[in-house]
């Protein structure tokens, strides 16, 4: 069957599916958001600027009905090449806690990492608007316990915090 580039608000079911051109690429990068870079053509349905609206909408890749990438659109451009192509640059899930940023002061201390983590990512999408749908359910522990401060004033990203949560020793 091959692969399909379905795509949907944040938060919502896909709304419908894509086809994109040779040349389109998508990447998993450890402790990094990964990308994708896909080119459409604009005759599709979906292939306008409302269906695809950067910062709120995802893209999901499916191979054989199985979703083998997914991540945020962040920018949707006319090609250079072509009048009849539209190129689409998302970035995986972390790309959107890059971006939130601490407004509130936030301490942590001798708790277990995996628990911070899964705070910091439901203390980003606390926010009214601010919920992209990453759920965070899973009560398992790693047994390594951390202390963190994050102070609003100072306004880290979010992704950075938990690039450093990884990249300690066991982390």
């Amino acid at each position: 069957m091959g692969s399909v580039l379905k795509y949907g608000p944040i938060g919502a079911a896909p709304a419908g599916e894509l086809a994109y051109l040779d040349g389109s690429s998508w990447s998993d990068v450890l402790n990094a958001p990964g990308a994708g870079s896909f080119s459409i053509p604009t005759n599709q349905p979906g292939a306008t600027a409302a269906g695809l609206t950067p910062g709120r909408t995802v893209l999901y890749v499916e191979a054989d009905n199985v979703p083998v990438w997914s991540g945020l659109l962040w920018l949707r451009n006319r090609s250079p090449d072509s009048d009849e192509t539209v190129d689409l640059t998302a970035k995986g899930w972390h790309s959107y806690f890059r971006r939130r940023r601490f407004r509130t002061d936030k301490t942590w201390t001798g708790i277990d990492q995996l628990v911070i983590a899964r705070e910091l990512i439901d203390h980003a999408q606390a926010v009214s608007g601010g919920n992209v749908a990453v759920t965070t359910t899973d009560t398992n522990t790693s047994g390594v316990t951390r202390t963190r401060t994050y102070l609003g004033r100072e306004r880290k990203p979010y992704g950075e915090a938990l690039e450093q949560l990884a990249h300690v020793a066991n982390g």
